[in-house]
């Protein structure tokens, strides 16, 4: 991991030093214009996450840092305090590469960088306030949360629909360069609600922050100004973190209090209850489950994790199942629309879905020891570590061509492809992404530089594999079109394009599964907890 690292921050260096010579600078207005606007993104999404899924913690700590910062001799402030210079110096990293990036268009890049280290850290101290005030919050406000923040989120997609769907509609062009230009539209109808009042309120404290980022001279009044008033709001957020926390924590300590019951109050008839109560514990049973050589009892408590985040999961899988229907709004023939809504799936799998549906090994770092306790074998447990994410997939992928087939039904040799085809790239890909999880473990909610510079390391090795699946299959496709043509020229036998370029496919993600598989079999095995987890 470490050479991986070194050599793509050599070509990452290599490429944004090419970038800077050869492109031309943005103006500052471009800038004044662009930076609010991706910081505001940035800033709402959070509140999407966290009301997406509400956080297992108020603040995520490490085993390590349990015991050595909330286990030791620190009162709470200073444990948060801690924290805050954990995020925050995340938070320097990321604004010193996209001052890097950006180091062309900055007319001062000093300037520059402050500006993006405080935007960066007032986000992050925004991002905590969600995450502690929701994790205390009661389940009715917690509702009412989600039912606002999505509401809103669905009115303003339908909103932009409404206003490019006529355009789609119209489009001559393929289905694929088409939903480019759908997702264009729908891009600038949406940035277009930074008119309205909503959006300038989200957007006024970023359009502070572009002040600094954006300023030519360093010494001037206004910038001075500029900077009191940007560092003002970085504070201010971070006193509402620690004043949310005191609360938070003193609503804690208030409940512990208040459900705390001396022995000495208890009477003859609460004792009584008490027991009567413990007997029908004891005497409830667990439900039957198949063992299935233990990895019956695994999918069934990953099943059951599902199923407590299933608003959750059916929010996050809406939006791959309605980008991957988009060509349902094209006048394709039935064929081609099945085609491109069966490689529309595929896509969005292997980009989309593992994210969401982490009921694997990657939602099991804290339990990895009493894994390996357990007697089962590796092979039993990682296959029921996949089971979960795949089945939810391959039901996700049954929905989307169901409907496909409702809507506009295609030939039936196609369907049977992709029933067959699909199922084993779920395996390849939960595969994936679980070895990379075993290669280098962390927590779901582990927060720091390593955390970060694994993501771009996953996402860019992620890339790099589609790349190279992509190449392949062209190249699969003219081996298989010339194939066909010389057994029927030579051979004097009809073989059929498709089932033969399909069979291909199918051998070669079936090896690939296998192969991946295995290999996660394998690091699972050898995984030492003493040795390979985080602290």
């Amino acid at each position: 991991m470490s050479i991986t690292a070194l050599v793509l921050a050599i070509v990452w260096l290599g490429q944004s030093v090419v970038s800077m010579v050869l492109r031309d600078p943005y103006s500052i207005e471009t800038l004044r214009r662009w930076v609010p606007l991706t910081l505001t993104a940035y800033f709402l999404w959070h509140l999407v996450k966290v009301a997406w899924k509400r956080p297992e913690e108020a603040i995520a700590w490490s085993a390590a840092e349990r015991a050595m910062i909330c286990g030791g001799p620190f009162s709470r402030q200073e444990a948060l305090t801690y924290r805050l210079t954990t995020v925050m110096t995340a938070a320097i990293f990321k604004a010193l590469l996209a001052s890097l990036l950006l180091f062309p268009d900055l007319p001062v890049w000093p300037a520059g960088f402050l500006g993006l280290v405080l935007a960066l850290a007032f986000i992050e101290l925004w991002r905590m306030t969600l995450e502690i005030a929701t994790h205390r919050a009661s389940a009715r406000a917690y509702l009412w949360l989600r039912v606002s923040v999505f509401g809103a989120a669905g009115a303003i997609i339908l909103s932009a629909l409404v206003t490019v769907g006529n355009t789609f509609s119209t489009m001559d062009e393929s289905p694929g360069v088409a939903t480019i230009q759908l997702l264009r539209h729908l891009f600038l109808a949406t940035t277009e609600l930074r008119q309205t009042w909503i959006g300038g309120v989200c957007e006024a404290p970023f359009a502070t922050f572009a002040q600094v980022i954006t300023a030519s001279h360093v010494f001037s009044g206004e910038f001075i100004g500029w900077l009191l008033l940007a560092s003002l709001l970085v504070v201010t957020m971070a006193w509402v973190v620690f004043e949310i926390d005191r609360r938070s924590f003193a609503a804690i300590v208030r409940a512990e209090r208040a459900g705390y019951q001396p022995s000495k109050s208890l009477n003859h008839f609460s004792l009584n209850r008490v027991a009567g109560d413990s007997s029908r514990r004891i005497s409830s049973r667990l439900p039957r489950v198949l063992r299935l050589g233990g990895m019956g009892p695994i999918v069934w408590r990953q099943m059951i994790g599902a199923s407590r985040h299933k608003i959750g999961l059916l929010i996050a899988l809406t939006l791959p199942a309605l980008l991957a229907m988009l060509p349902l709004l094209q006048p394709l023939s039935p064929a081609s629309t099945f085609i491109h809504v069966a490689g529309g799936l595929v896509f969005y799998s292997f980009l989309l879905l593992p994210a969401a549906l982490k009921f694997d090994f990657r939602r099991d770092y804290d339990r990895l020891v009493a894994l390996k306790m357990l007697p089962i074998s590796p092979s039993s447990t990682v296959f029921g570590q996949l089971a979960t994410p795949v089945l939810l997939t391959g039901l996700f992928q049954l929905s989307v061509l169901t409907i496909t087939m409702i809507v506009r039904p295609a030939p039936v040799g196609y369907v049977l492809g992709a029933i067959v085809l699909l199922p084993l790239l779920n395996v390849l890909i939960f595969s994936v992404e679980n070895l990379l999880f075993l290669v280098s473990p962390y927590r779901l909610n582990q927060e720091g530089i390593t955390v970060f510079i694994r993501t771009i390391l996953v996402f860019t090795a992620k890339g790099v594999f589609f790349m190279l699946a992509l190449v392949g299959l062209f190249v699969w496709w003219h081996i298989a079109g010339h194939m066909s043509q010389r057994m029927d020229g030579r051979l004097g036998v009809f073989a059929d394009f498709a089932p033969l370029f399909i069979f291909g496919i199918w051998i070669v993600v079936g090896m690939a599964a296998f192969i991946f598989t295995r290999l996660l079999v394998g690091a699972y095995r050898r995984y030492d907890p003493s040795l390979d987890a985080a602290g």
